[in-house]
This record gives structure tokens, sequence and C-alpha cells, in this order.
């Protein structure tokens, strides 16, 4: 996405001109990438997050239950051991175990992004 980025500013400051003097449509092809690499972050992202909820909703329809009614044995220590599990095991998406993907992933991708932009629009001639 940096690389992306750096694209479409050079292009757009018309710090990069290719040979063929197309550089509108190279600025917009890069535009275009950015904003597709950017809407698959965020889906991604945004998907995670779901079912993160969905798994604390779980929770709390499990401790309502054991709670509120009344129920066999059985079913009983199946909800407990059930919830014993998604506590000790939480649903965790992770990107080959190096971060887990949540919105602060979202946050800190958009502000690298935006720190090297602005470093390297100062630094252009």
């Amino acid at each position: 996405m940096i690389k992306l980025s750096n694209l479409f500013i050079r292009f757009t400051t018309r710090a990069m001109v290719p040979p063929s003097g197309s550089s509108a449509l190279l600025s917009f092809a890069s535009m275009i990438k950015l904003l597709n690499w950017g809407a698959v972050s965020f889906i991604i992202v945004y998907r995670c997050e779901q079912t993160y909820k969905q798994s604390d909703r779980i929770l709390n329809i499990i401790d309502l239950v054991l709670v509120n009614k009344k129920n066999s044995n059985s079913l009983t220590n199946t909800l407990e051991h059930f919830r014993n599990l998604l506590i000790t095991r939480p649903i965790k998406f992770h990107a080959v175990q190096f971060f887990t993907i949540e919105y602060t992933l979202l946050v800190s991708l958009a502000s690298t992004i935006v720190t090297y932009s602005i470093i390297m629009l100062q630094n252009m001639h």
C-alpha cells in the first residue's frame, strides 16, 4: 500500500513522468489499486471484529442460560465446558502468528501510510 501511495503521489505531483506522458492514467490506476487494498483490509478487519463480538455474545447467552434457567446436569456441564473453552481459548485471527487482526491493525496501517506519504512529500524537490 505504501508503494501504491508513493506512485500515486509521484504521478499526481509530476515528480515522476513516464516517457509516454500518460501520468494521469497511471496516477488513476495507482489510486484505484490503493483504494482496493484499503477496502480489502477494512473488510478483513471488519469481519474478524464481527467474529470477536459474536464470541462475546455467545458467552453472554451461556451465562444467561446458566443463571436464569433450570437445566439438566448434562446440559449445565456441557454449557460450562463450552464457556470455559471460549474463555481459555478465545477466537483470534492472526497473520502467520505474527500479529492479531483487529481495528488497531487498521489504524496502525493507515498511520504508517500517512506518515510515509508526508515524509515523502516533504523530501520531494
